[in-house]
C-alpha cells in the first residue's frame, strides 16, 4: 500500500476548502480501488494518474468556448485547472455572494495563483462569464436526455421552467447569478454574438422546434434566434419571481401555460 500512502501524502498538501472535498472524495475512492486490486499487485502510477483524472472530472464538463480562458488547452493538466477554477468560484459565491467574491478569494478556494487567473482569464468579469456558462451548459447537460422524449411542446416548456426554478431554489450561486442580472450582458448583449449559455439552449430547444412545432405556429415565423433568446429571458424572468414571490411550483407551471405556451402553439 506504498502507492496509496504517497498518494494521500501528496493530495495532503494541498488546503483550500473546495480541494478539501475532492481531497476526501479521492482518498477513499483510490484506496477502495487498491484494495480491490491487491490480489492482482501494486496498481501502476499510471493506472492511479488516469484513475485521479476520472474522478476529477466525474461532472462530465469540459472546458466552455468563449467563457474567457485563453483557447490552448491542450493538455489534461490546465483542462483539470479550469474545471477546478469553475467550481472554486462556484464555492465562494455561495460562500460571499457574486458581489463580494473577489481574485483572493478564487485564488485561495482553487490553489491556483492570482497571476495564473489573470493570464488564463484576463479579469474576474470574464471568470464570472465563464463560470455563468459552466453551470449552464451543467445544467443543461443533466436534463438534454429527459428533453428529447416530450411530444407536446407545451409540456416541455412547463417542465423546462419548473426545472429551472427548482435548481435556483436549492442553488444559492445560482440565485446569487440571476440576481447580479449579468446574464442579460452575457447572453443579450452586443459582444455576445457567441454566448456558450445561448449554445447550450439552444443545443436543447432547436431540435424541439423543430420536431414539436406545427406547421403554421406562430413561432415558426420568428428568427430561431430570437426564440431562444426569448426563452432565456423568460427563463430567468421566472426563475426571479419564483425566488422573491415564493411561487409555488403549480403556479409557475400556470404562467407558463397561459402566457408563455401560447406563443408556441398559436397559428397565423
Amino acid at each position: 500500500m506504498d502507492s496509496y500512502v504517497c498518494f494521500s501524502y501528496q493530495l495532503s498538501a494541498f488546503k483550500p476548502p473546495l480541494l478539501q472535498i475532492y481531497i476526501t472524495r479521492i482518498i477513499v475512492s483510490v484506496k477502495q480501488l487498491l484494495c480491490s486490486n491487491a490480489k492482482q499487485g501494486t496498481i501502476s502510477r499510471i493506472q492511479q494518474d488516469s484513475f485521479m483524472k476520472n474522478v476529477m472530472q466525474a461532472n462530465e464538463t469540459t472546458a466552455l468556448p468563449n467563457s474567457g480562458i485563453t483557447e490552448e488547452l491542450t493538455t489534461d493538466s490546465t483542462e483539470d485547472r479550469h474545471l477546478t477554477v469553475m467550481d472554486a468560484v462556484i464555492y465562494c459565491i455561495k460562500q460571499y455572494g457574486v458581489k463580494k467574491t473577489t481574485m483572493d478569494d478564487i485564488a485561495k478556494a482553487s490553489g491556483v495563483s492570482r497571476i495564473t487567473l489573470y493570464r488564463d482569464y484576463g479579469n474576474r468579469n470574464n471568470l464570472l462569464s465563464g463560470v455563468y456558462a459552466y453551470r449552464a451548459q451543467k445544467f443543461h447537460n443533466k436534463i438534454k436526455s429527459d428533453m428529447t422524449q416530450y411530444t407536446s411542446i407545451g409540456d416541455a416548456l412547463e417542465d423546462y421552467f419548473v426545472a429551472t426554478c427548482k435548481a435556483a431554489l436549492i442553488d444559492r450561486s445560482i440565485r446569487e447569478m440571476v440576481a447580479s442580472r449579468k446574464v442579460y450582458s452575457d447572453v443579450l448583449g452586443t459582444a455576445s454574438a457567441h454566448s456558450p449559455i445561448r449554445d447550450a439552449i439552444a443545443d436543447i430547444w432547436n431540435p424541439l422546434l423543430d420536431g414539436l412545432l406545427v406547421e403554421n405556429a406562430t413561432a415558426k415565423t420568428i428568427d430561431r434566434a430570437e426564440v431562444i433568446d426569448w426563452i432565456i429571458i423568460t427563463q430567468t424572468y421566472l426563475v426571479e419571481i419564483s425566488i422573491e414571490a415564493s411561487y409555488t411550483t403549480e403556479q409557475i407551471r400556470k404562467l407558463v401555460a397561459q402566457f408563455v405556451s401560447p406563443a408556441f402553439l398559436i397559428t397565423r
